[in-house]
């Protein structure tokens, strides 16, 4: 009894320092990246929080939980709508924080680990944009994850609805959900998890009636499903897509044709920018330091371990996977849609390090300091920007730091345990 009383006081303490000392470094390292309320696409939602919607374009009416939430904060209690917002943001990252620290508790994580997972930039730019949809739809994803990890399936199923009406991009959540469960969860709760998502997309529809058509004028299914191919083609292809109506990435393309589609009358092809695929390089390989190198070391050692048993595990590394590999088709802000992917790096990755661990001691240190710089290069840019040799230099150093961290790995003595390969 005391001995069970003492690992559970150990595992309080430890959850409540990687709260906290992560919070004490996201929180002034994400207002000290400047335009918290300035950035791109802030002003949708502020006017939203204002109860402005019916000057927002879409697809932005589409993300109203945030801006309701902050917009009704701000009301009740007499504060302005960017203090509202900073709140919400505080108590949104101390959520995910939390839950991922239980996981980490729970997975009986040492302290490299602990700073490995904590000492994520990426935390950092989360808070930066709290404006966005991004960090209280990933407190409620968090919360889902924990509801399936402690098997309570339809609770987590009925997190579709919050999920849905924060932002849209909630359908791959459903999807993967579906597929993770797949024989593992009730098909009621399957059903639960569908009539939750058709009413959270009930209530963003009455809430954006009205809403000023996007940009290009496109029905809102047309204008995402063509952002695939207009991102694809400028951060993995490096030729930039074109239209009359959208000017922003050049103001004379190599090549056009007229067209009429929506608003657009005539669309066409940018000069090659090597500068945006390094970039899309750049951030791939920084967003969550040497986890990603992790991740192929752990699978390569032990395959099995790609699909556990665990629902929650299986939802982690199926949406995760997925959200990093669609991440440059999907928009201009990289920072933010790699960072999508948290679940597989934050929780999955952790998690598997249970049966392929790590090498420890002077090599473990070296590792996690070399992580930990890979992550923070882009902070460090931030504040001392440097054009493309610069950021040539960086991709350069960076594969090289991976190099090093592969032999590390692969120089450990440390088997995998074949026989837990279970996972939950």
């Amino acid at each position: 009894m005391v001995r069970n009383r003492t690992v559970s006081t150990r595992g309080i303490r430890e959850w409540v320092l990687f709260v906290v000392i992560t919070a004490i470094i996201a929180i002034p390292m994400g207002i000290a990246l400047g335009a918290v309320f300035t950035q791109s696409d802030t002003n949708w939602y502020l006017s939203i929080a204002a109860g402005k919607s019916s000057e927002v374009i879409q697809p932005f009416t589409s993300r109203q939980l945030g801006p309701i939430l902050a917009g009704a904060a701000s009301r009740l209690i007499h504060i302005d709508l960017q203090t509202a917002f900073l709140a919400e943001g505080v108590l949104s990252l101390l959520v995910l924080l939390g839950v991922v620290g239980s996981f980490l508790v729970r997975d009986g994580s040492n302290k490299w680990l602990y700073a490995s997972v904590g000492g994520l930039a990426f935390w950092t730019y989360l808070f930066n944009g709290l404006v966005l949809p991004d960090l209280i739809f990933s407190a409620i994803l968090a919360c889902c994850l924990l509801l399936l990890d402690l098997k309570h399936y339809l609770l987590g199923a009925l997190m579709m609805f919050p999920l849905f009406v924060t932002r849209e991009s909630a359908i791959l959540v459903l999807v993967c959900l579906v597929v993770a469960g797949w024989k593992r969860i009730r098909a009621v709760d399957c059903l639960a998890a569908l009539a939750a998502s058709i009413a959270g997309m009930v209530i963003v529809k009455w809430l954006a009636a009205g809403a000023v058509p996007n940009r290009e004028q496109l029905n809102p299914l047309l204008y995402l499903a063509g952002k695939v191919p207009w991102n694809f083609m400028k951060n993995i292809v490096g030729f930039a897509l074109w239209n009359d109506r959208n000017t922003g990435d050049c103001a004379s393309p190599v090549w056009q044709t007229r067209v009429h589609l929506g608003g657009m009358q005539s669309i066409g092809v940018c000069a090659y920018n090597p500068g945006r695929q390094l970039e899309t390089l750049w951030v791939a390989l920084t967003c969550f330091g040497a986890l990603l190198l992790v991740m192929v070391y752990i699978l390569r050692r032990n395959p099995r371990l790609i699909w556990p048993e665990s629902v929650m595990l299986r939802f982690c590394l199926l949406y995760g996977g997925i959200a990093f590999v669609l991440a440059p088709s999907l928009g201009a802000s990289l920072e933010r849609l790699y960072g999508y992917a948290w679940p597989l790096f934050a929780i999955a990755v952790p998690a598997m390090l249970r049966q392929v661990p790590l090498p420890s001691g002077r090599r473990g240190i070296v590792i996690v300091a070399l992580h930990l710089g890979i992550c923070w290069l882009p902070v460090i840019d931030h504040f001392a920007p440097g054009g493309l040799a610069m950021h040539l230099a960086y991709c350069v150093s960076i594969l090289a730091a991976y190099f090093a961290i592969w032999r590390l790995m692969s120089s450990s003595n440390v088997l995998p345990e074949p026989s837990a390969v279970r996972l939950g």
